[in-house]
């Protein structure tokens, strides 16, 4: 397990722990979680495990309270209707 250490001022300490409360740590996995699930650079399976979900239920609930949707483009929608297309065809 790849373990990572930064330093925050002094100063912002306070703040941020009233912004993100007491575990910035965590908080700070979560973001970088987050981030790299909406622009794609993690699945799906690798957020997940990045946070230590075990299941997919509890990964749900994580992202519905964070407002966090599965990115889902135009691109997808064109590919999975024309998968269904030929799934279904005549």
């Amino acid at each position: 397990m790849q373990q990572v250490t930064f330093e925050i001022p002094d100063h912002l300490a306070e703040p941020l722990h009233e912004a993100f409360g007491p575990d910035l740590a965590r908080a700070a996995i979560e973001a970088i979680a987050e981030d790299g699930y909406t622009s794609r650079k993690l699945s799906r399976y690798e957020t997940q495990q990045m946070l230590g979900i075990d299941n997919i239920w509890d990964f749900e609930k994580w992202m519905t309270k964070r407002d966090i949707y599965m990115p889902y483009s135009i691109e997808d929608l064109e590919v999975d209707r024309a998968n269904l297309d030929r799934m279904f065809q005549k």
